[in-house]
């Protein structure tokens, strides 16, 4: 094992487990090891530049609306 990574330990519901072995799949990871780094790396890249947000924030929510479409 390099001497720059540290092993840890992660439980996962069943169904989540299933959705990660998919995703690798799906997105060329080469391992759960792989993918959970990158998942780790965004999510604390999001955090950080959530925090880095100050004063009011603001949201829109648009709808699409077609009356002539009957189901």
């Amino acid at each position: 094992m390099r001497e720059d990574l540290a092993r840890i330990g992660i439980t996962l519901p069943n169904d989540l487990l299933a959705q990660l072995d998919e995703s690798i799949f799906n997105n060329g990871h080469s391992s759960r090891s792989d993918a959970i780094r990158d998942a780790l790396r965004r999510y604390i890249r999001h955090h950080e530049w959530m925090n880095d947000v100050k004063g009011e924030r603001v949201g829109i929510f648009e709808i699409v609306y077609n009356p002539v479409l009957t189901i």
